[in-house]
């Protein structure tokens, strides 16, 4: 799904511009700086360190990434913290960093991404144990709660018990330009001009994601287009504790496949996402559980025009409601999303959304900035 920025300021805007001698010391808006990134090992992973402008403040920001090759990569969305003089921003080991901006006492503010709910069995319940207690912890300890949306807040066994401190903040989203000759190769490689309408889906290959309800859905969607297609970008092979639900589904998927209904892309890099989207008619995230928050892939999707069909998930149906891009389906009923997909392919000019208000309101500066609002706001109750 992608992680939350946040940043903070400083007591006195400028000070740390200017001790670095930093050329662009008074652009106002938030922004990695030209400077290239430091790949460094922090307790085994990856982390990425690089300067960042927030304000007229030149701040540090550290990105764990899950791979070495990915610190290469600008564009990948990364769970980040931030320390940054009068504020900290935890996006993991958040007990741990909260408590300590508690002792130094400076405001904490913890972005709650989604729950966790594993699939049954022994230890599964233990981890499910040991990550509700370090949630409790870190919401205790936090002086703040981000989350994407007060519909998921709602519903969230976890939000709900800490409502009088959670403010909804909506996620940056931001994706390469995609040029008209990448658009156009990657139609020609998957001949979505010659087999659509194209649906797409991006996801893991697991239960909860709901591939299965797409898969129940498609016989209804090829009766009307037989020669649509499903593009599915995302890991579908060995996926960790998913082996029997893919072995379960993979032999009706190769029939679509051997037909040309049904085609696998991979793990796509944000270039290839780029040129993915603008390909596909619509997108779907018929998702089954609160392990899904938003989405990020519809905006990204909505981005490029493409409407959208998800499940009416708490904070995954939010996106097409606010912006009318798109129809929400029933949780886990195939009909029902076969009667969204069709609904959107009738009618794409209705549900296509206005492009450069999407793109202002997942502006990582417009996000940049709530966040700014919000650490302002706190350190005033100091």
């Amino acid at each position: 799904d992608g992680d939350a920025l946040a940043f903070a300021l400083r007591e006195s805007p400028g000070s740390t511009a200017q001790r670095r001698g930093d050329p662009h010391r008074g652009r106002d808006r938030p922004g990695p700086l030209p400077s290239r990134a430091v790949r460094r090992h922090v307790g085994g992973d990856v982390v990425r360190q690089q300067d960042v402008l927030v304000g007229r403040e030149v701040v540090e920001q550290f990105e764990f990434l899950e791979h070495e090759s990915d610190a290469t990569d600008p564009q990948r969305p990364a769970r980040v913290l931030r320390e940054i003089g009068d504020g900290l921003s935890a996006e993991f080991d958040a007990p741990g960093v909260a408590l300590r901006s508690r002792l130094f006492g400076k405001p904490a503010i913890l972005t709650y991404h989604c729950d966790v709910q594993l699939p049954q069995g022994l230890f599964n319940r233990l981890v499910n144990l040991v990550v509700d207690f370090q949630n409790n912890m870190a919401g205790i300890l936090s002086n703040h709660i981000v989350t994407y949306t007060q519909d998921y807040a709602d519903h969230s066994p976890f939000l709900s018990h800490y409502a009088s401190k959670l403010t909804p903040i909506l996620p940056p989203v931001q994706l390469p330009d995609a040029t008209p000759e990448a658009v156009s190769a990657f139609a020609k490689t998957h001949l979505t001009k010659q087999r659509n309408p194209v649906i797409g889906m991006a996801a893991r290959f697991a239960s909860e994601k709901g591939v299965e309800v797409l898969l129940d859905a498609l016989p209804v969607i090829l009766k009307k287009y037989p020669k649509a297609q499903v593009l599915f970008a995302g890991t579908y092979q060995n996926v960790m504790g998913e082996q029997a639900y893919s072995d379960r589904l993979m032999p009706r998927i190769h029939e679509y496949e051997i037909n040309g209904n049904w085609k696998f892309l991979g793990n796509l890099d944000p270039v290839q996402m780029a040129a993915f989207y603008p390909n596909l008619d619509v997108i779907t995230v018929p998702s089954l559980n609160s392990t899904e928050a938003f989405g990020l892939v519809q905006i990204e999707a909505m981005m490029n025009g493409v409407p959208s069909v998800p499940s009416a998930l708490p904070g995954v149906r939010q996106p097409v409601k606010m912006h009318n891009t798109g129809v929400v389906s029933e949780i886990g009923n195939s009909q029902s999303l076969a009667n969204a997909i069709l609904e959107v392919l009738d009618n794409k000019e209705k549900y296509s959304g206005d492009i450069p208000a999407l793109k202002n309101a997942y502006d990582p500066d417009s996000i940049a900035q709530e966040y700014e609002k919000l650490f302002a706001r706190l350190m005033r109750k100091k």
